[in-house]
């Protein structure tokens, strides 16, 4: 048997808008044991490197690839995604970097490749040329294959973070900042049924919501 199992979830459909958009299901969205099997087996600090930055700052591939050295503020924990690394698609802004052992190892890989602050993040070749969308697609899904999840995408690491930051027990307005979403209802329409099937689980344990980080939960070596 494969190290994960997917489900057969059907597609639900909802109007918001005008348009339909589509709810995250559960095997869209891996959970952390999943993650951090995909972590232990990266060949390479370039595909550790689009596991850790993909999960903890949420990022779309196309953000991925844009990522630049400079785009990282270490005093004030943030990294910056630009209107031009994401052609103007999606929404620009700040993404606080909630983990302090990811931004540790940020430093470590920029350190270990002599990076300058305009390189890319990611990138190959002595001319240190950035990977293409279609590149970091092929990489994530050959880490999938490894991990027994060949259907994994980019993408899903978007979900699986945002599934984790409300099973962690932040509001849905924290990940709709944190996800840069043009508005809540989008937040909620994507990810609404995991802040409810956790708030029954905690009912069901009799617990409080936490709302605090916790490193030890995370992937980030």
């Amino acid at each position: 048997m494969s190290a994960y199992t997917v489900l057969a979830d059907k597609m639900v459909f909802i109007k918001s808008h005008g348009r339909r958009i589509r709810k995250v299901p559960p095997s869209q969205a891996p959970r952390i044991d999943m993650i951090n099997l995909m972590l232990s087996k990266c060949k390479n600090q370039n595909e550790e490197l689009l596991i850790l930055v993909g999960w903890n700052l949420a990022l779309r591939s196309l953000e991925i690839a844009g990522l630049k050295v400079h785009d990282f503020d270490f005093i004030h924990k943030t990294a910056f995604i630009r209107e031009e690394a994401s052609k103007g698609n999606y929404s620009s802004g700040y993404i606080p970097i909630i983990s302090n052992k990811f931004m540790d190892r940020i430093k470590r890989f920029i350190e270990a490749k002599n990076l300058g602050n305009d390189d890319y993040l990611l990138n190959y070749t002595k001319q240190r040329m950035p990977y293409t969308t279609r590149h970091l697609r092929r990489m994530a899904k050959s880490i999938g294959t490894r991990a027994g999840m060949p259907e994994f995408h980019t993408h899903m690491l978007r979900h699986s973070m945002a599934r984790w930051l409300i099973e962690a027990g932040h509001n849905l307005s924290f990940v709709k900042d944190f996800l840069r979403h043009t508005s809540i209802q989008m937040t909620v329409d994507l990810y609404g049924q995991f802040e409810l099937k956790d708030r029954l689980r905690q009912a069901q344990e009799g617990r409080q919501p936490i709302f605090v980080y916790d490193n030890r939960d995370s992937p980030e070596s």
